[in-house]
C-alpha cells in the first residue's frame, strides 16, 4: 500500500505530464516510539521540494506530520483544516509560475499580499466571491 514515501514519486510523474498546473501532496505521519517518523518525513520533504525545483511546477506540501491521532484530526477538520490553504498555494503559485514564464496573457497580480483584480467577464470567480488574494 503506497503511503507518505511514494508522494514524491507520484508527484514526480503528474508534474512530467504536463496535465496539472500544480500538485499538491497530501499525507499524514504520526510519530511513533521510533526514529522512523524523522528519516520518513525528512525524505518526503526533500523528495516533495526537489519535484518542483527539478519540474518547474509547483508541487505543494501538504503532509500533516503529527505526534496523535488527535492533532491530524484537528489539523484537518473544521476551521483548521489545512487542505483549504494547500489547495489556495496551489491556485497563487501555478499563477505565478505562468505569470513568470509568459504564460497568461495579462497577469491579474503575484501574489504576496496583492489583491488579484477581477476581470472584467467575471470569469476564475472561484469559490472565493471575487476576492483571491496572494501570500
Amino acid at each position: 500500500m503506497p503511503g507518505a514515501y511514494e508522494l514524491p514519486f507520484a508527484a514526480r510523474l503528474l508534474a512530467l505530464s504536463g496535465t496539472v498546473d500544480a500538485v499538491i501532496c497530501v499525507g499524514v505521519l504520526v510519530k511513533g516510539d521510533t526514529s522512523h517518523f524523522e528519516y520518513i518525513s525528512e525524505a518526503v520533504s526533500q523528495g516533495i521540494m526537489n519535484v518542483g525545483l527539478q519540474t518547474n511546477v509547483p508541487v505543494i506540501f501538504g503532509v500533516l506530520t503529527c505526534q496523535t491521532d488527535e492533532q491530524v484530526t484537528k489539523r484537518s477538520t473544521g476551521k483548521n483544516n489545512h487542505g483549504i490553504g494547500w489547495g489556495k498555494t496551489a491556485v497563487e503559485m501555478a499563477l505565478l509560475r505562468n505569470a513568470a514564464l509568459g504564460k497568461l496573457s495579462q497577469p491579474r497580480g503575484m501574489g504576496f499580499g496583492q489583491e488579484f483584480s477581477k476581470p472584467a467577464n467575471g470569469e476564475g470567480m472561484g469559490a472565493g466571491g471575487g476576492k483571491n488574494f496572494g501570500f
